[in-house]
């Protein structure tokens, strides 16, 4: 009995259980790690139906100008601290647009330019609103900005827009199926 207690082969056997727990214990760090900056956005995409629904308004319009800042006063909004409504994923740095209304198919604005944010990471789920394109948007209110000085007639809101809302480049088909949606 002394002789397997004493054996030299238990102490290398434990040594290298010890080794395999501290490299199990670094490959889940790194793991860990790495998934913070490469989270990627998935959704499910939604019928024209589907997205005409949910979406408060729905409009075609022309990006007029585009910010990207941390330095939300310095293009004209506050921030709302209301946390008990998530907005988009995190907007560390919210791509903030001025968009003209070419054609409003739902809901009500006050002017016919219009602030729309979105994340400006892809991987966030923002959407790449391009100065001078033209875009069929499915957008919401935001609930976390708000116009410091309103837009036009007095606006404040502010609308929010991902990759998961079907916003796209204009398109005569997208606009033909939301013309169909709205007929019925």
């Amino acid at each position: 009995m002394s002789h397997l207690l004493n054996d030299s082969s238990a102490p290398v056997l434990r040594s290298r259980s010890s080794g395999i727990t501290t490299m199990f214990g670094l490959f889940l760090l790194i793991v860990h790690f790495a998934t913070l900056e490469s989270r990627a956005c998935s959704c499910i995409e939604q019928s024209v139906i589907e997205a005409v629904d949910r979406a408060e308004v729905v409009f075609v319009g022309r990006v007029i100008s585009r910010n990207v800042t941390g330095d939300y006063t310095g293009v004209g909004l506050s921030e709302i601290r209301d946390t008990s409504r998530s907005g988009l994923l995190g907007l560390r740095y919210p791509a903030i647009a001025k968009i003209v209304i070419d054609k409003m198919y739902k809901g009500k604005v006050e002017s016919d330019t219009i602030v729309v944010v979105s994340s400006s990471s892809s991987s966030e789920c923002g959407y790449y609103l391009e100065v001078g394109k033209t875009y069929v948007v499915y957008a919401g209110t935001s609930s976390r900005f708000k116009l410091i000085a309103p837009v036009g007639e007095g606006d404040a809101r502010v609308f929010s827009t991902h990759i998961c809302t079907r916003t796209t480049k204009w398109n005569q088909e997208e606009v033909d199926a939301i013309r169909a949606v709205l007929k019925k």
